[in-house]
C-alpha cells in the first residue's frame, strides 16, 4: 500500500495539509475523529500517486491514536469544525491553530522546523 516502487514520495507541507484534510473529512462524514485504518484510507486516497515515507505513516499512526484520547480529541475537533466553516471565505486562522497543535504534539514536523533542523545541520 505505502512505499511502491516507481512512486515519488509526498512532500513534508503537503502531507501535513493531507493529514488535516483527512481529519476533517472524517469529522464532516462520520461526526467523529478517525480510526488508524480510516486515517491511513482518507490519506491513500488523498495522496493519488504519491507515497507516504515512513516517517508520515507513522505521523498518521500517531495522530490515530493521539485523537483516541478524550482530551486530544475535544480539543481537536472544535478546531476542524471551524476550520471547516472558515475555508469557503479563505480564513485559515483555526487551521493555523490544527498546525500548530499536532507540531505541540509532535505528531508533525512543519516545514519550517526542518529549515531550522537544516540550518543547523540536523537531519530529519
Amino acid at each position: 500500500m505505502f512505499g511502491l516502487f516507481g512512486k515519488q514520495e509526498l512532500e513534508n507541507g503537503t502531507f501535513n495539509n493531507t493529514l488535516i484534510a483527512s481529519l476533517g473529512e472524517s469529522v464532516r462524514r462520520e461526526s467523529r475523529l478517525p480510526t488508524e485504518e480510516e486515517l491511513l484510507d482518507l490519506i491513500a486516497s488523498l495522496i493519488g500517486n504519491k507515497k507516504l515515507t515512513a516517517s508520515q505513516v507513522n505521523s498518521a499512526r500517531l495522530c490515530a491514536v493521539t485523537c483516541e484520547m478524550e482530551s486530544f480529541g475535544d480539543e481537536i475537533r472544535p478546531l476542524i469544525k471551524e476550520f471547516q466553516k472558515e475555508l469557503p471565505q479563505g480564513g485559515h486562522e483555526n487551521y493555523d491553530k490544527i498546525i500548530e497543535l499536532l507540531s505541540r504534539r509532535a505528531i508533525i514536523v512543519t516545514d519550517e522546523q526542518i529549515a531550522f533542523a537544516k540550518q543547523y545541520g540536523l537531519k530529519m
